[in-house]
């Protein structure tokens, strides 16, 4: 037995094991073209993975190892150094994602993982004060479509069970207004 927990009951050290077990990786990868004219393209892919050691969730569940991947492309045009329009086209997948929870636990799968997948396409208007085109602050107008998969379905929720946006929904647009700063 390990020494450093032999004060601990063996749920603890159980516990502690789970944790000291666990790991998790994230690898990024994001490139800019921009060629001498006013066309420029941002894509990224992303890939991650995070195992939980055997540990349970607060309903006793073991958490299985979640893994995520994702890939973006976002085309713009400049019409002046001030003003463009850019397509945003992204794709995510989750698999042993966390179902939604209400304050209870209770989810509508019954503390099972379930794998979300997404795709999106955006259309913007961006406004720059500075003339550059990676300037910030920028003030970006959009129109979103994003489409899910329907093993979701009834798990769409913006935070939580008390905002059902897209309850029942697998699709779902959305119009606004997004400030980008760097500082």
């Amino acid at each position: 037995e390990d020494e450093s927990f032999s004060s601990l009951d063996a749920a603890d050290a159980e516990r502690a094991k789970a944790w000291q077990d666990s790991f998790s990786y994230r690898i990024l990868a994001n490139v800019m073209w921009a060629p001498d004219a006013p066309y420029w393209v941002e894509m990224a892919a992303f890939c991650g993975s995070a195992d939980f050691g055997g540990r349970d969730d607060p309903t006793g569940v073991k958490l299985p190892a979640r893994n995520t991947m994702a890939l973006g492309v976002r085309p713009a045009y400049m019409f002046t150094q001030n003003h463009s329009a850019e397509v945003d086209l992204y794709w995510s997948l989750i698999e042993n994602g966390m179902a939604f929870q209400d304050s209870q636990f209770q989810t509508k799968y019954e503390g099972k993982p379930i794998d979300r997948e997404m795709a999106k396409a955006t259309l913007a208007y961006v406004l720059r004060p500075l003339p550059f085109e990676w300037a910030r602050p920028v003030i970006r107008f959009y129109s979103t479509f994003a489409k899910w998969n329907g093993k979701t379905e009834g798990d769409n929720y913006l935070t939580s069970y008390l905002r059902p946006l897209y309850k029942d929904k697998t699709s779902g647009y959305t119009l606004g207004v997004m400030a980008d700063v760097w500082l």
